[in-house]
């Protein structure tokens, strides 16, 4: 007997089993695809936690470790989507944006 990815069961199910199939592999694609490629992501080197503001981001820490403790799953994937498209936005931002173009030429 030849060993199969798929059994009766999976074939029975019909075009929902290649639906759910091609999301599953759009997940794992896309964020491999965006890991090399040259979009820029921002880090998070550049927060500064010795600001006057320095309470907001521990109540937004604290916010954020309630809500992944209470619904990891959803919360979780809010924020790596978010991510991800906030290199998106960067990109397209910084496409549309004037300086962009390159320097403007001097004026004598």
């Amino acid at each position: 007997m030849v060993p199969s990815l798929f059994t009766i069961a999976d074939l029975a199910c019909g075009w929902a089993c290649v639906v759910h199939a091609l999301r599953a592999m759009a997940v794992v694609i896309v964020p491999a695809a965006l890991m090399v490629s040259t979009i820029r992501f921002r880090s998070f080197k550049a927060i500064d936690l010795h600001a006057h503001r320095a309470n907001q981001w521990l109540i937004a820490v604290a916010a954020l470790a309630v809500a992944v403790a209470g619904r990891p799953r959803e919360v979780l994937i809010v924020i790596a989507h978010g991510y991800l498209f906030s290199g998106l936005t960067g990109l397209a931002v910084s496409r549309l944006r004037p300086d962009h173009l390159g320097p403007t030429p001097m004026v004598p």
